[in-house]
């Protein structure tokens, strides 16, 4: 995960334009802006009261340290050295498209649809559902997570010279580096319950054998035995959290890093109990847990932002008076599920791979003059016209 840490004392504003005068703004709060960008945001760059950028010049950004280099926008603007310099495209006539896929998403196998008339009966071992049911809840953080660091990041625009200006919470965005997942405690009242180990990471589910009981009375009527579920202790623990918090102060937009004081962030949850239906035959089972979460944030009040120039440099500081209230939705399904053999319809035709090609992919002989295929001479130099090669013999 890319750390999105910055140096504090080197956050450097990325607004178009500083002001000229102090009687510009409204020094106090930024709901002045506010008024001057509704519906004319491009009036900014043209207020005379402002400044811009020299030509295409870099801003002296994390150079703070040297102030010879630096330009004040402010004043009237002379060209360092190498400040407006262009350089030549270069041509070249050697050129091959990038072969990276930038799209994230894909589409599944298209599988043909299955009837009675092109089917085949297959019999699989399986585990049947025999009762499920799912927990919903949240938890607060709890520990010393609580306690959080706040670092300004970004800034893309002004904010008031003195005072404080109010900043209004647009979207909260989370990064983490892992989440733990302690089941604590799991028990049916009345049977046996042992953890089944497993190894795999990233695996969300949590799997029990259970030495099963058998009820004659339940079993005769082909019915299973109640029983009660119960988890006690369970704990999430998330590693390596940082919040970013996108806001606006009038115009500016504001992005602000919100850390914990501590390496990680724990979650307690109460007592799960419910009651499920077993296998009434005595046969052993599986008791399934599988855990769906996700991160929240109750509301979050409006945030006070300042600056201050030391030398050269703009720092800022950010408060959350109404603090910030973490917490984690958990979505838990507990399934019993019974192995038993059943019968599938199946399709006899075995679902075709895709062929990956690196050959042709990257090496294509079929452009500006080569070709995989036995053409003519004359046949090539139609194609090469047409794909604008531009070779040279």
């Amino acid at each position: 995960m890319q750390n999105l840490r910055k140096n504090k004392n080197k956050v450097i504003t990325t607004q178009m334009m500083n002001l000229t005068n102090e009687e510009a703004i409204d020094t106090e709060v930024c709901d002045d802006m506010n008024r001057g960008c509704k519906g004319k945001p491009n009036n900014m760059h043209n207020n005379n009261n402002c400044c811009k950028q020299p030509c295409d010049c870099e801003p002296c950004h994390d150079h703070c340290h040297d102030h010879d280099k630096c330009i004040d926008p402010c004043k009237k603007p002379h060209k360092p050295e190498k400040c407006c310099e262009t350089c030549e495209d270069t041509l070249s006539q050697n050129c091959i498209k990038n072969t990276c896929d930038t799209n994230s998403c894909c589409s599944p196998l298209n599988v043909p649809r299955v009837s009675v008339a092109n089917a085949t009966p297959f019999a699989i071992d399986a585990n049947r559902i025999f009762d499920t049911i799912q927990f919903q809840t949240f938890q607060d953080a709890s520990g010393t997570g609580l306690d959080y660091t706040y670092e300004v990041i970004d800034v893309a625009g002004m904010v008031p010279r003195n005072g404080q200006g109010k900043v209004t919470i647009e979207e909260i965005c989370f990064n983490f580096d892992e989440m733990i997942i302690y089941p604590g405690n799991t028990t049916l009242e009345g049977y046996t319950v042992e953890e089944v180990t497993n190894d795999v990471p990233c695996e969300s589910n949590f799997d029990y054998t259970v030495c099963g009981e058998r009820n004659a009375t339940c079993c005769s009527r082909g019915l299973g035995t109640t029983t009660r579920y119960r988890q006690r202790g369970l704990t999430i623990q998330i590693n390596g959290l940082e919040i970013i918090l996108k806001g606006k102060c009038g115009c500016t937009k504001i992005n602000v890093l919100v850390v914990p004081n501590s390496n990680n962030v724990v979650f307690n949850y109460n007592t799960l109990s419910a009651q499920m239906c077993v296998p009434s035959d005595g046969n052993s089972f599986t008791l399934r847990q599988n855990y769906q979460t996700q991160l929240s944030v109750g509301c979050v009040g409006t945030g006070l932002i300042s600056k201050e120039c030391v030398n050269g440099c703009t720092t800022y500081d950010f408060e959350l008076p109404g603090g910030l209230d973490l917490v984690l939705c958990l979505q838990e399904t507990v399934s019993i599920l019974k192995q038993e053999q059943v019968v599938v319809l199946g399709s006899t035709n075995q679902i075709q791979p895709r062929v990956v090609d690196n050959f042709a992919k990257v090496c294509n002989f079929s452009q500006c003059g080569g070709s995989n295929s036995n053409t003519s001479n004359a046949s090539n130099t139609q194609n090469n016209s047409s794909n604008n090669c531009n070779c040279n013999r």
